[in-house]
């Protein structure tokens, strides 16, 4: 994501770049190494490097101009092709993480009015659960509400620092999914009912990023 220039004159910075810099070489060249040795072995991140490009645009700045115009065209180059490829994609991927962290996620404002998913709920908002917290945060940033993160998928964040969702005695609560997740154990034996589920989809330009699944969960389990 740095550029075809400026990644092979980062390397060259760590290498060889002057002693007195020491420092900022190995701000650039630790997070190279571990986070290329990291993506070895999993699907990497495109913000994993960035920490080493800020450090090696310093490096970069000390280099002969030609060095300096080729990584910032280059660089620029990328960060067009990118910003063209979320505004008006042209080219198909099987797995577009680009678009689909980007766009698509309209469908989950109607998580604010549930009533209009699940005929038997009371009018308003209510609290709504997934299974991670991109996903929980994403329903909170569209449909203004409540939400939490329950299950195996889910990963330690901020969820687990605050306090639990403080629900009242029969409230029904909402489980929110990608790609057909049921709710998990925990979540329907604490509640008495369940019902679903409810498919939304989210489209961009006629291409389907996301497909969610909403279920409804109540009782007096709860």
């Amino acid at each position: 994501m740095g550029g075809p220039v400026l990644f092979p004159l980062a390397l060259v910075y760590a290498v060889r770049g002057p002693r007195e810099q020491f420092l900022l070489r190995m701000a650039t060249l630790v997070p190279l190494v571990f986070f290329g040795y990291a993506a070895a072995r999993t699907r990497g991140e495109a913000n994993w490097p960035a920490a080493a490009y800020l450090a090696a645009c310093i490096g970069v700045a000390g280099m002969r101009p030609a060095w300096q115009r080729a990584a910032a065209w280059s660089g620029l180059a990328v960060s067009l092709a990118v910003t063209s490829h979320l505004l008006f994609p042209v080219l198909t991927f099987e797995r577009d993480v680009l678009l689909s962290r980007t766009h698509g996620w309209g469908p989950l404002e109607k998580l604010a009015t549930p009533e209009q998913l699940f005929p038997g709920m009371k009018p308003g908002r209510t609290a709504v659960y997934a299974p991670t917290y991109q996903l929980a945060s994403q329903v909170a940033l569209a449909a203004g509400v409540e939400t939490d993160t329950v299950g195996p998928a889910r990963r330690k964040s901020q969820y687990d620092v605050w306090p639990p969702l403080d629900l009242k005695p029969g409230q029904d609560v909402l489980w929110c999914s990608e790609n057909g997740a049921e709710p998990p154990e925990e979540l329907v034996q604490r509640f008495g009912s369940v019902e679903g589920p409810v498919k939304l989809t989210g489209v961009f330009r006629g291409r389907r990023l996301h497909t969610f699944t909403v279920w409804r969960l109540g009782g007096p389990g709860n």
